[in-house]
């Protein structure tokens, strides 16, 4: 039995590729909107629909903090 993830939103680090990449897209078919954060995302496999991407250190804490204030402000909880 899967989890439903509808209507949630999932931030998954190193959804470029590899396992981050089957993460995403597991969690985009349980129903979630997804966010991959990745350093290099000009690489990255090919996402579902239900995700976007955006590259991002996150060893950087300003940019984690920039992150999440924007999320913010789209209404993402």
């Amino acid at each position: 039995m899967y989890a439903s993830f509808k209507d949630r939103t999932a931030l998954v680090t190193g959804g470029a590729s590899g396992i981050g990449l089957a993460c995403l897209h597991a969690l985009a078919t349980a129903g979630a909107r997804v966010i991959s954060l990745d350093r290099n995302i000009n690489d990255a496999g090919e996402l579902p629909e239900a995700a976007r991407q955006e590259a991002i250190d996150v060893c950087d804490r300003a940019a984690l903090e920039d992150l999440q204030r924007r999320l913010g402000d789209e209404g993402v909880d």
